[in-house]
């Protein structure tokens, strides 16, 4: 852990499991919270919130930009819309992220030669 001076903050280092778990409930918590606005208002409000939490977790040395050709080099991607069968009534919300995980092991070799 990073031993930074805070009791929730992305600049503490975790396991990549618990990254993934805890950016999950952000944003289920986020879209939870925008349930019965307008469809156009909801999916604005929601884009808003990913981008400044994934800013502020790349800020944080959570995520990193990725070598996958299909993020462009970035950290994250995301992409909130309507649902394609039910428009009126329901948001789809999809993300991509690339972890900068905590290192659990270290091995090390030792090799002799005169």
């Amino acid at each position: 852990l990073t031993c930074a001076k805070v009791d929730e903050s992305l600049r503490k280092l975790i396991a990549v499991a618990d990254m993934s778990t805890t950016v999950d409930d952000a944003v289920t918590r986020a879209a939870k919270d925008y349930l019965q606005l307008p469809m156009s208002v909801a999916i604005e409000r929601l884009t808003k919130f990913l981008r400044d939490y994934f800013d502020g977790a790349q800020a944080a040395g959570w995520i990193v930009p990725s070598d996958d050709p299909q993020m462009e080099g970035a950290a994250y991607r995301f992409v909130v819309q309507a649902n394609a069968a039910k428009p009126y009534d329901a948001i789809d919300v999809k993300y991509w992220v690339r972890y900068d995980g905590t290192n659990r092991q270290t091995f090390v070799t030792q090799t002799l030669s005169r």
